[in-house]
């Protein structure tokens, strides 16, 4: 829990509400690289960390604090891979490109010239192309110069901290609450947490289902154990308000809802449809509708808008 640890170093008992939340997410097992297996997901969870992790640091700074060195394991996930085919392609594709243009730069020394000098070396330095479109992001190229710099030492290039301004929920609670976001996918919980980050009284904890058994052929008996399995873990949490995903593999959202209600049928929370698709069945077996004035709104933006509403 280094995050945490630090900000208590620091700045102990006045550190606001924003930042020991931020610092949790960053500590939080659910959301370190290492959790997540699948390349395009570690991408992205990659990326999503990244944003929590500046805005960590942009409060830091703006709290007179030292702020602790860029995770290196960020950067290298949001790099091009260096697998060997693509590297290997895409090395005689860079030197076909690179040398016409050194050949044309020659020795000038102007500025514009340094410039293409140091963009085409840069460019040479690149493991490899992506697979999906033959092309490097901005975000990639980001990441790699920033490789580049560690490797020489120097510290990577960062957001301008004093100037970032970092958005919390405006608002609070009636009285404090708990809530317990349940879903299957650790980047969304990871969205919706962070949307939720700085609410004061209001404490967030996580419920990442994942299935014991094979999806497509899972017998209705295991199915049902599932269930109750899920219903009696977010049940043991005493959660005042359950944000709900949908579709969670074998199991459905509206179906957890109905089987803890059959668990505790007179002391149930409050269930708030936080799904990227239809909520339809969610809001059928008594979820809220996350909407604002009639308009749906996507993502974890319509978990937020409720709880001005209900809590």
């Amino acid at each position: 829990m280094k995050y945490l640890e630090m900000v208590k170093n620091h700045v102990a008992d006045t550190a606001s509400k924003l930042m020991l939340d931020l610092a949790s997410l960053l500590d939080n097992a659910l959301f370190q690289l290492d959790g997540v297996k699948d390349d395009w997901k570690r991408t992205e969870m990659a990326a999503l960390r990244e944003e929590v992790f500046h805005d960590f640091c942009a409060l830091c700074v703006q709290n007179g604090i030292p702020v602790p060195a860029v995770e290196e394991t960020l950067i290298a996930a949001q790099a091009p891979s260096a697998d060997e085919k693509t590297r290997e392609a895409h090395l005689v594709r860079v030197k076909t490109f690179v040398e016409p243009v050194l050949v044309k730069i020659g020795r000038k020394r102007s500025a514009k010239a340094k410039q293409l000098r140091a963009l085409t070396e840069c460019l040479s330095n690149l493991p490899s192309l992506s697979g999906y479109s033959g092309q490097v992001s901005a975000k990639q190229l980001e990441c790699v110069i920033n490789q580049m710099l560690i490797e020489l030492g120097q510290e990577p290039v960062r957001p301008d901290y004093h100037s970032r301004k970092v958005g919390s929920v405006n608002g609070q609670p009636r009285a404090e609450k708990k809530v317990i976001i349940v879903d299957d996918d650790r980047k969304e919980m990871l969205k919706t947490a962070r949307a939720l980050a700085g609410w004061d009284g209001l404490e967030i904890s996580f419920y990442l289902y994942e299935s014991s058994g094979d999806h497509w052929n899972m017998t209705p008996e295991k199915r049902q154990a599932e269930l109750s399995k899920a219903a009696q873990a977010v049940v043991e949490t005493k959660s005042n308000v359950v944000l709900m995903d949908q579709g969670l593999g074998p199991i459905e959202g509206d179906d957890l809802v109905h089987t803890i209600h059959e668990i505790c049928p007179n002391g149930t929370p409050v269930f708030v449809a936080n799904t990227g698709g239809s909520d339809d069945k969610l809001r059928s077996a008594g979820a809220l509708e996350n909407c604002e004035k009639g308009r749906r709104l996507g993502g974890v933006a319509r978990a937020v808008q409720y709880y001005g509403g209900f809590l």
